[in-house]
């Protein structure tokens, strides 16, 4: 169903009824980047909210195709094996490699994925 206007104003601190919030998420479900999931005439903004795929690119690294998916899940990969690395050196191996991805771009990366898999992953 998603999150209520009480709860997302009990997570922000704010009072249960706060205006703000309200008129908020009307913007945000106007701006595509939530979903009304429970609405009213009464309020601005939706009761019950949650996010859409716009939403959830912006706020969770949501991934837009399976290429970035598929980047994403490499550099937690490398990630893992830098923070789980047995010896010094292996760690600095790691590293280098991350920063070798890095230094080449995240879109480089996607792009050079989608292309290894045909295309299909863009």
């Amino acid at each position: 169903m998603g999150a209520d206007q009480p709860a997302i104003n009990a997570e922000l601190r704010r009072s249960p009824d706060d205006e703000t919030t309200d008129r908020v998420l009307y913007e945000l479900e106007q701006a595509g980047y939530v979903h009304a999931t429970v609405a009213t005439d009464a309020q601005w903004g939706p009761l019950t909210a949650k996010l859409t795929e716009k939403g959830l690119q912006l706020v969770a690294s949501w991934p837009t195709t399976t290429a970035d998916a598929a980047v994403a899940k490499l550099m937690a990969l490398v990630e893992l094996r830098i923070s789980e690395a047995s010896t010094p050196e292996e760690k600095t191996r790691w590293q280098q490699v991350r920063d070798g991805l890095l230094s080449f771009g995240r879109d480089a990366l996607v792009e050079v994925i989608g292309s290894a898999a045909g295309g299909a992953a863009t």
